[in-house]
């Protein structure tokens, strides 16, 4: 694939065209089209987009590193219905998933809560 094809293939995405469209139009496979999209996405971390050494035999990485990746799932998971609670100990607004039982924004709080009243 040349260049200029991936150029193409890249401002035809942008235009909302499809990947069939797209290969019709360069005259090339749509395999080689989603082959070579699928190549691109995972060229760099898609936490802050640096690009990602690959080893040879090892598994391999989506992210550079495990904060990258912890910071990319939390975005992902905020735009995934989470809601905003206060913790019955502390007065915090904290994000969790629903749930009819969530009281406290960390264990810490839950222990302190709990120990209070045990005595």
């Amino acid at each position: 694939m040349t260049q200029s094809q991936k150029e193409i293939i890249s401002q035809m995405l942008a235009a909302g065209e499809k990947t069939a469209k797209i290969a019709e139009a360069l005259g090339i496979s749509p395999n080689t089209i989603k082959s070579y999209l699928r190549r691109k996405k995972q060229d760099g971390c898609p936490n802050c987009g640096k690009p990602l050494i690959q080893l040879p035999h090892k598994r391999q990485k989506k992210f550079c590193s495990g904060r990258c990746r912890s910071a990319w799932w939390r975005k992902q998971n905020l735009a995934a219905g989470m809601l905003d609670y206060t913790c019955v100990k502390c007065g915090s607004t904290f994000k969790a998933y629903p749930s009819q039982h969530r009281k406290y924004c960390t264990i810490a709080c839950y222990r302190e809560r709990n120990q209070h009243d045990d005595q």
